[in-house]
């Protein structure tokens, strides 16, 4: 028996290591574990990278087929993945500037 097709793989693991972080932080001294995360704060960051970069990989695999034994298969595939990058960080620019241009404080008559 395999998972259902809408629940991806990588989904279940991030919650089941969220799990994991947060039983370590209810059951052991915090100050002990918020101490071994920011003495480890570099690695960690590092296998974010790392696992951000494998889970777009593969979700780009799945839309493009490459070529991996081939130099030129890899070549596309890193043309694919940073035209991707680009797109979501043209996103991310777009929606911060849209919520920086938004009028945050009331102004006027205002009624409470």
């Amino acid at each position: 028996m395999g998972l259902p097709s809408f629940i991806p793989a990588w989904l279940l693991v991030a919650v089941g290591l969220l799990l994991i972080v947060i039983m370590l932080v209810k059951w052991s001294n915090t100050i002990n574990v918020l101490s071994f995360i920011r003495k480890n704060f570099f690695y960690f960051f590092l296998m974010l990278l790392l696992a951000i970069l494998v889970i777009s990989a593969i979700n780009i695999q799945r839309d493009h087929d490459f070529d991996y034994s081939s130099l030129q298969g890899w070549k596309s595939l890193v043309v694919v993945y940073f035209s991707w990058l680009g797109s979501v960080v043209s996103s991310i620019t777009k929606v911060i500037g849209y919520a920086i241009k938004q009028e945050w404080i009331a102004s006027g008559n205002v009624t409470t």
